[in-house]
Formats: structure tokens, C-alpha cells, sequence
């Protein structure tokens, strides 16, 4: 069999190796050194990206710790099956407490971006591509923090991406605690930009924000009151748009509050307990009149529906007690959001032009081998993951041959 493979021209080994699902590529890899050469050239991953512009449309994100590395897998709404991608080794292990590590993790399109540090006042953010396992570990934050806000945005036309990170989550950093800067990945710098529109500690959860159309939705406190709203950022003039800030008006009653993005529009997620009942609403942001800013007609009920049986997740994750719920919403194409149960790993799925459930996602197997864990923010993002972006391809510094963890431990 070596003979005949050996036999065939190089050409029609790439034409060969390129059909193949991608988890069949990675155990190709471990196979040969040719092939794991041919693989991982840059002449394959352009011939695999004119196959395949991607490799599926991941949701519902999850993750396991097995074998000292991390391990990632979703619901892949093009196969409609759970599918794993490779195993993250090249990222520090994760610590994991009581089903919890403190990282925040997000992603956008084909990259995704962790915050990798265990200690205080010592951001590591990892931009990598899950397919191909290429990284670049950024520069230090201007100001020195562990931040409550982190979002990627990737411009796959330019190959480049734009980091915002915001806020502060030590009651030490008061300081801190509005400051906003950004990672420019064709100029490789970190920027400062307008400090939160907020209260002190106006990030009270960690989270990764949506964005559509260049604007940035954040949730944050509005006042001193307790009162919680959505504040917009201009990411690429790095401003906040207070004129567009609006108030969430069921926020006092919420035990949960998620932004996420369906068909171009942003959504807000809430769920509220009242003595063993736990009720899902989902609502979305209609057009502002920025002359009734901040009203309650800002938002439009879609979903409302209520189950029993609610359980709370309090545990200590390094930096404070906090109760951990264990719903989320995440996105599941083509006008459809799932409240899915990160424990359990199921959901129901809506339509969010009349609100009706219209499926069921089912859980994973249970194959998926070693401890399951969560992150600091939800994993409310979806990923197209392909061989073709590389998170260091635009930069003008490039940090190559240096493990994460190493930067963490220095």
C-alpha cells in the first residue's frame, strides 16, 4: 500500500488528502511525516480553502479537559451532528474548579481568542486558528488587568482582526475599571480608546459582546441604581455612542442577562427564578429612535416560556463566589436561537420571527472523553473554522516558537 501511495504523483496526493474531513486530516498527520508536512504547507492550505471555504458552522460550544490539553467540540449546523475540533495543546491546561476555569474564551468567524492568565494584573490573550493551530500571543494590555470584556472581530476580506477588551474584574483596579483599549492586527498595537460610559465596575459579568455592523453592544450598568442597560462602541473610531445606550427595563429581574446576534440583529437572553420557577425570555432590539432614548418600546418580546426544576451553580473560580447559571443562548442559523443548558448540553430550539419552538438539540453521545468545564463568559458564538486565516498572517511583529504557558509562568 506504501508503494502504490508512494507511486502517485505529489499533486495527486494534495487532490487526495483534500477531500478529507478535516478530523481525518489531523489523524493523517499523526500517520506520516509527508503527510503532516504536506498538511500543514501553505500551498494545501490554499488548495483546501478553494474546496472548502469552511469546515462546518459550530455552535453551542464546548469543552473538555482530557489528556492535559483542552478539548473543543459544538453542534455543526451543516452536518447537523456534534463534531470535535483538534485538541488545543498548545494553551496552557486548564485549571478547572468546580466545572469552571477562569478563562474567557470567544470567537468570531474562523479565529477565536482565550485569556489565558490564573494571575492577577497579568492578561495573556492567545489569538489562534482552532483547524490549524496557528497562534500569536499579543502584547501586553497598556493597562495591566484581567479584563471583563474581550471581543474578536475578523475582517476575513482583509485577513486581519480587532481585539477590544474592557473593564476590570478586581475590586483593587477602580481605576481600571473603564478603561478600554484595542489590538489592531495590521498594526500589531494596542490603542486606547474612550473610557466606559458607566459607573465604576459597570461591567458587572464577563462577556464578549455582539457586533454587528461595526458597532459593538455591550451589557452594562447604566446608573448607580442597579439599573442594567446595552451601551454601543463604534469599533473602528473607538467611541462609545451614548446616544444609542438603552436601558434593559426587565434587568432588575433578571438572574442572567446575554446579548446575541441572529440574522444582523441583536437579541438580549434573560432568565428569571421565582421559587422553583425559571422563566427564558428572549427579546429583540428594534429600531432606536434616538429621541426615546433608553424607553422599554426599545425592545420586543419573542420568546416566553417557563420550566421547572431550576438548579444554581455557586462556586469559587479564583477571583470571587458568583453564581454560575447553567443556561445560555447561542445562535442556531438561519433565524434561530437555542436556549441551550451548558451541563446537560441540550436546548430548545425558536424561530425568532414568531417566537415558536421548532426543534429539539439533542445531546451529544456522551463519548467525549475527560472533565467537562465552562468558561468565564458564555459561548454565545458561532465559529466557521477553515485552514486559510492565520492569526499572524497581517501582523507587522510576529512572536514565533513561544508557548503560552510560558509566558504566563514568566
Amino acid at each position: 500500500m506504501a508503494t502504490n501511495w508512494d507511486s502517485l504523483p505529489h499533486d495527486m496526493h494534495d487532490k487526495i488528502l483534500k477531500k478529507l474531513e478535516f478530523k481525518d486530516l489531523f489523524r493523517c498527520k499523526t500517520v506520516s511525516k509527508v503527510w503532516k508536512k504536506c498538511i500543514e504547507s501553505d500551498d494545501f492550505r490554499q488548495l483546501r480553502r478553494e474546496t472548502f471555504s469552511q469546515e462546518g458552522s459550530f455552535t453551542a460550544i464546548s469543552y473538555n479537559n482530557y489528556n492535559n490539553s483542552w478539548q473543543c467540540f459544538g453542534y455543526d449546523l451543516h452536518s447537523k451532528s456534534w463534531r470535535s475540533l483538534p485538541p488545543f495543546s498548545y494553551l496552557p491546561i486548564p485549571d478547572v474548579r468546580g466545572n469552571m476555569t477562569i478563562y474567557s474564551v470567544t470567537g468570531h468567524r474562523s479565529l477565536m481568542c482565550a485569556e489565558v492568565s490564573e494571575l492577577p494584573n497579568q492578561c495573556v490573550l492567545v489569538v489562534f486558528n482552532p483547524l490549524t493551530g496557528k497562534k500569536r500571543i499579543l502584547p501586553p494590555l497598556l493597562y495591566p488587568r484581567n479584563p471583563m470584556l474581550v471581543h474578536i472581530s475578523v475582517n476575513s476580506a482583509a485577513k486581519s482582526y480587532t481585539i477590544v477588551v474592557a473593564g476590570s474584574s478586581f475590586a483593587s483596579e477602580k481605576h481600571l475599571s473603564k478603561k478600554v483599549e484595542l489590538f489592531c492586527s495590521t498594526t500589531s498595537k494596542w490603542t486606547e480608546a474612550s473610557d466606559l460610559p458607566s459607573p465604576m465596575f459597570g461591567l458587572s459579568h464577563h462577556q464578549a459582546g455582539v457586533c454587528v455592523n461595526g458597532v459593538l453592544y455591550v451589557i452594562a450598568f447604566l446608573d448607580g441604581n442597579g439599573r442594567q442597560g446595552m451601551i454601543a462602541f463604534d469599533v473602528e473610531n473607538g467611541k462609545w455612542l451614548e446616544e444609542m445606550a438603552c436601558a434593559i427595563p426587565f434587568s432588575l429581574t433578571s438572574a442572567i442577562l446575554e446579548l446575541v446576534e441572529c440574522d444582523g440583529k441583536v437579541h438580549v437572553y434573560s432568565m428569571h427564578m421565582f421559587k422553583g420557577l425559571i422563566r427564558h425570555c428572549i427579546h429583540v432590539l428594534k429600531t432606536l429612535d434616538l429621541n426615546r432614548r433608553a424607553r422599554a418600546s426599545h425592545w420586543k418580546a419573542v420568546v416566553d416560556v417557563r420550566e421547572h426544576n431550576f438548579r444554581g451553580w455557586q462556586m469559587y473560580i479564583g477571583r470571587r463566589w458568583q453564581l454560575y447559571n447553567e443556561y445560555s443562548c447561542v445562535s442556531f442559523g438561519d433565524g434561530k436561537l437555542c436556549v441551550f443548558n451548558v451541563f446537560s448540553r441540550n436546548g430548545m430550539v425558536y424561530d425568532m420571527r414568531d417566537g415558536r419552538q421548532i426543534s429539539v438539540l439533542v445531546a451529544p453521545p456522551g463519548t467525549e472523553k475527560g472533565e467537562k468545564f465552562s468558561t468565564l463568559n458564555c459561548a454565545s458564538f458561532s465559529l466557521q473554522p477553515c485552514f486559510d486565516n492565520d492569526p499572524m498572517s497581517s501582523t507587522v511583529e510576529i512572536i514565533e516558537n513561544k508557548d503560552a504557558k510560558s509566558v504566563v509562568e514568566h
